[in-house]
């Protein structure tokens, strides 16, 4: 990448390698620098917990909750946002049905009298 103007230099220091285990593979990968700060409070009994999860997984802590954050976070946003495709020709047949419901057989007509009989309107 040609470096044109401050911009690009900055763009370049601000840059750094974020090295992550898991599961046995490293990973690499280049990342802008944080520069955001999210802060939250939590009971000594799970922050205890979070520490040992992450001591666990050779971690620091602050990586850790960061991680764990953002994961949750991507799988929220993917639930809200997520979309069902269905085939051109199933979605014609449903609105089709929308529009023309069938009539009513003489058994639901039998329960609809009997409930208009059976219930009393104020």
């Amino acid at each position: 990448m040609p470096i044109t103007s401050a911009l690009d230099i900055m763009t370049l220091v601000s840059v750094h390698l974020s090295v992550r285990s898991g599961r046995g593979k490293r990973v690499v990968r280049a990342m802008p620098a944080a520069s955001a700060r999210l802060e939250f409070r939590v009971r000594a009994d799970r922050k205890s917990r979070i520490e040992r999860a992450a001591e666990l997984v050779h971690e620091p802590v602050s990586e850790f909750a960061r991680t764990a954050a953002e994961e949750k976070a991507d799988r929220v946003i993917r639930e809200y946002e997520a979309t069902t495709t269905v085939p051109a020709g199933f979605f014609d047949d449903l609105l089709g049905a929308l529009d023309a419901p069938p009539r009513p057989n003489a058994a639901l007509t039998r329960a609809a009298k009997k409930a208009r009989e059976t219930l009393a309107r104020d």
